[in-house]
């Protein structure tokens, strides 16, 4: 009896050994299957796709574009907006080129500038930057031409800006245009009425000396009617150099035909004379609409009448 008892006992224990490592094996199972299946049915938006970092591959091994390269439009880095491709221009007097390029809105891209040269001649001549942010931002840009850097020759010539950023390749934009002894005819013509260079009227400070020059317009079309356009006064000191630009900050309604005054203040004393030239443009200052007028000016003199 003691015998069978002892039997008994074993077997029962291998049974409930037996028993308890299949219910083991169940639980193990159903913790890792749910899990298995959770991992293969997990779908992907569609913005967690365009920054997945290994680019996807077709069954004969060609590599595809991720939805984020595929198909993605590549800004202009760097466009010369005036003068246009092919327009005349008169030889012997001052060249404002003016533009646009992609500025430093790429946060990766560092240092970046835009730069001109007009025929192949270096070196290149920094452009200055008008953009909204302020001095840096080269997104709008303009720079004048004048005989110290190089002069626009009789026939075809050649303009090039070139954007160029510490850690990027530079790119580059070019216009041709033709140089000659006549200006392009526009249809909006300037006539200087009134122009001074005298102490400001207002200021407590001697030095302060104020430019003013007042042009009468006349449209020969109705194009520039009704329509806001700008106007710009340029002064140059004796030896060419740019000193001051002007303009309306949000431009002008246009007419038929009137009258607009343009104002600036020069707080260097020691500039005994002066050249301001006045010229009509698009909204953006970036399109020329009329012909520019020069007058040359000497500290304290008044020419013409005020309206």
């Amino acid at each position: 009896m003691e015998k069978e008892f002892h039997l008994f006992t074993t077997g029962s224990i291998i049974t409930l050994i037996l028993a308890s490592i299949a219910t083991t094996s169940l639980v193990y199972g159903q913790s890792i299957f749910p899990k298995a299946q959770n991992a293969t049915t997990n779908t992907v938006s569609p913005s967690d796709a365009t920054t997945t970092s290994a680019p996807s591959k077709q069954p004969s091994g060609k590599t595809l574009s991720t939805p984020s390269q595929a198909h993605k439009p590549r800004p202009s880095m760097v466009k010369i907006v005036s003068p246009s491709n092919g327009e005349q221009i008169i030889i012997g007097k001052p060249l404002t080129i003016s533009g646009t390029s992609a500025g430093n809105t790429n946060a990766t891209l560092i240092n970046c500038q835009v730069s001109v040269i007009v025929n192949g001649i270096k070196p290149y001549q920094r452009v200055v930057a008008t953009g909204p942010s302020g001095s840096g931002d080269y997104s709008k840009w303009n720079f004048t031409l004048s005989p110290k850097h190089t002069s626009i020759k009789q026939g075809q010539n050649k303009i090039t800006a070139k954007y160029s950023c510490a850690n990027s390749p530079d790119f580059y934009s070019s216009v041709s245009v033709i140089g000659g002894s006549t200006s392009k005819v526009y249809e909006t013509n300037l006539k200087v009425r009134y122009a001074h260079f005298v102490p400001m009227p207002t200021s407590t400070n001697s030095k302060e000396r104020q430019v003013k020059v007042i042009v009468n317009y006349t449209a020969a079309n109705s194009t520039i009617n009704n329509k806001t356009i700008n106007a710009m006064l340029k002064i140059y000191a004796p030896n060419g150099t740019l000193i001051k630009t002007s303009s309306f900050p949000n431009g002008f309604v246009a007419m038929g035909l009137g009258t607009v005054q343009l104002a600036t203040t020069i707080k260097d004393s020691r500039i005994p004379q002066l050249t301001a030239i006045v010229q009509f443009m698009t909204r953006d200052k970036l399109q020329p609409l009329s012909n520019s007028v020069t007058v040359k000016l000497v500290s304290g003199q008044k020419i013409g009448m005020k309206p």
